[in-house]
């Protein structure tokens, strides 16, 4: 299951989003709930978190600062934005920042959030996977380092009977 982490300042706001959802039906599930940005630093340092709901505007930590800071750590997760602000500016900015969709607050809908979750959904699955390629990636060039060989050596070796280009005159 993916593990969501809900920021609104609203506390009504986070407990009606996280009953509306059904979350299950999305392969994820509700990790905590939070009032700000600052509070939801706390939690994912010893919470893993795959989505954060994020609030545009909250005291203490706004929702775009909070995702600017997790990017500047970067910290694994993806992002929906949630808000009451219906201007645009917010919006493009959070765009700007890779979230994976806007919940307007004045048009909760569980269709309509169906929707976003289920694309948010495949969108963690897809970068879960990346990331494996590239932690895989990762230990395959670690051991090519820590041999000093890729791995082909060996084959030049065996079809040349000896120890590669060595017994060649050249």
């Amino acid at each position: 299951m993916y593990q969501v982490l809900v920021i609104d300042d609203d506390k009504l706001a986070r407990k009606g989003l996280i009953s509306l959802i059904p979350w299950e039906k999305y392969g994820m599930e509700v990790a905590g709930d939070v009032a700000n940005g600052a509070l939801a630093l706390q939690f994912i340092e010893t919470h893993p978190v795959d989505l954060a709901v994020v609030d545009l505007t909250m005291p203490v930590l706004s929702g775009l600062e909070f995702i600017c800071e997790c990017r500047a750590r970067e910290i694994s997760m993806d992002y929906i934005v949630l808000s009451a602000h219906e201007d645009f500016t917010y919006v493009q900015k959070a765009l700007r920042l890779g979230v994976i969709d806007y919940i307007s607050k004045l048009q909760l809908e569980p269709e309509e959030c169906g929707e976003v979750f289920l694309r948010a959904a495949e969108h963690i699955r897809k970068r879960k996977e990346k990331e494996q390629q590239m932690q895989a990636g990762g230990r395959i060039n670690r051991k090519k380092t820590e041999t000093g060989r890729s791995g082909r050596e060996g084959t030049v070796e065996k079809t040349l009977g000896g120890d590669g280009f060595a017994d060649l005159d050249l």
